[in-house]
């Protein structure tokens, strides 16, 4: 099924990926469907920069942002609306911002630095998201 698709059955939400700061940030993404019929579907964003705005399907849906450059603060917001009114809307800002939704609504969280560095081992290895 097309994103067209979806956006048509599931009606549309908006992902955007901005930063606090005056220069603009890259960062990649990871945004994972995970109740899909025929198999849960993934999209990968690689090298994105802010300011960034994305139409997605209103469905339960799972994004990671991760900044390329660790030291950068990003602010990643889910919004829903319906006629032109904010019905749904979720914003996180931690050093890996996550956004989780779910029928019942949206649970904003996200990797804290220590989170982030704390490989296997406490190696202090960092898996890149793309």
């Amino acid at each position: 099924m097309s994103i067209r698709q979806l956006l048509r059955r599931h009606g549309r939400a908006t992902l955007r990926v901005t930063t606090a700061e005056a220069a603009p940030a890259v960062f990649d993404a990871l945004i994972l469907f995970p109740d899909r019929r025929a198999a849960p579907s993934s999209r990968r964003l690689r090298a994105e920069a802010t300011p960034f705005r994305l139409d997605l399907p209103d469905e339960d849906v799972t994004v990671v942002v991760q900044p390329r450059d660790p030291g950068r603060r990003l602010i990643a917001e889910y919004e829903r609306e319906v006629s032109g009114r904010r019905v749904l809307f979720g914003r996180s800002w931690m050093p890996t911002p996550v956004l989780h939704r779910r029928r019942g609504g949206i649970v904003c969280t996200g990797l804290s630095a220590s989170d982030e560095t704390a490989g296997p081992e406490g190696s202090g290895s960092l898996a890149p998201v793309g």
